[in-house]
């Protein structure tokens, strides 16, 4: 957190700080941002991006920092699936929809695409591999797999609320007016409160 709060303070990129209208995909395709935290899919923005199709070779993946004596992990947080209702109407015409989208033609179309990896193994083959693009970013995400995990998510609060929340406590330790422990302490406290709120509305004990 205390390189978050160095980072902003800093002005290296958008912040609460520093804050930038445009969004991240046309700042780095323009080359007005230098480097930034993004997954394998942002290849397939780059591939079908005018600005920056022609030009691949100027760009490159590279594995996620880490912190010293950290351990290297790979979580994947979005885009990772689909879910059916346990109430639909039609479950087997939804499975049947299900698995021609994750596991038929629309699925070799994503994978051969490079927006992205495939769901299963038998179709990593179709992953593009002919350019030096390809080759140096399908290499790192290779690597990457093998550091596979997921991360804890807690069912009761959402991201959306945590964001908010740092947010409201964060801003005063970039102008100086809080301590990165004070803003953690008192983020730490409301969230603990409003996962309590949350349970008791479903009655969570």
């Amino acid at each position: 957190m205390q390189y978050w709060v160095d980072l902003a303070k800093a002005g290296v990129g958008p912040s609460p700080l520093n804050p930038e209208a445009t969004g991240f995909i046309d700042l780095f395709t323009q080359g007005k941002l230098g480097m930034m935290t993004v997954g394998y899919w942002f290849a397939g923005i780059l591939k079908s991006t005018d600005a920056s199709k022609s030009h691949l070779d100027d760009f490159m993946l590279l594995p996620a920092p880490m912190v010293a004596g950290g351990k290297a992990i790979e979580a994947s947080q979005v885009g990772t699936g689909g879910i059916i209702n346990s109430k639909t109407r039609h479950p087997k015409e939804a499975w049947t929809v299900f698995e021609w989208f994750f596991g038929g033609k629309p699925a070799d179309e994503r994978a051969a695409s490079g927006w992205g990896l495939p769901g299963f193994q038998s179709k990593m083959s179709k992953v593009p591999v002919a350019t030096n693009f390809d080759k140096q970013t399908y290499a790192v995400v290779s690597n990457n797999v093998s550091h596979l995990t997921t991360i804890p998510n807690n069912p009761y609060i959402s991201t959306t609320a945590i964001d908010t929340i740092f947010g409201k406590y964060f801003m005063p330790v970039y102008f100086g007016e809080d301590t990165l422990d004070g803003a953690i302490a008192k983020s730490k406290k409301e969230i603990e409160i409003q996962i309590r709120e949350n349970k008791d509305i479903v009655g969570v004990k």
